[in-house]
């Protein structure tokens, strides 16, 4: 079971980002994901692969986390850590609590 589930954390971000449903706007397709983590040099490759494996990285972490430390704000800290680790955002404390409104929509100060 767990292995079937392993299996599907890389086709999950992919496909849900790819069917529009505000998973983040993610242009990498699950063959960019595979040949980045096979270390693949490719110049077409969309640049936030990166943050689909750090998605799934942070995902697995969280996984095997779980059996030694409870559902906490600890755990959630230690996943988001992992999950900002060298992507857009990586600047903004990872594993840091937020100590300001979260807005949602257009921002001029936008990750490229």
């Amino acid at each position: 079971m767990v292995d079937k589930v392993q299996d599907g954390l890389y086709q999950h971000p992919v496909r849900s980002a790819q069917a529009g449903d505000g998973a983040g706007g993610i242009q990498s397709s699950l063959n960019d994901v595979i040949e980045a983590e096979a270390k693949v040099f490719s110049r077409r490759r969309p640049a936030d692969v990166g943050e689909v494996i750090n998605y799934v990285r942070a995902m697995n972490y969280g996984l095997k986390r779980l059996p030694e430390l409870p559902v906490s704000v600890r755990l959630v800290r230690e996943i988001h850590e992992r999950l900002l680790k060298g992507v857009c955002g990586a600047e903004r404390e990872p594993g840091e609590l937020r100590r300001s409104q979260n807005w949602r929509g257009n921002s001029a100060k936008r990750c490229v």
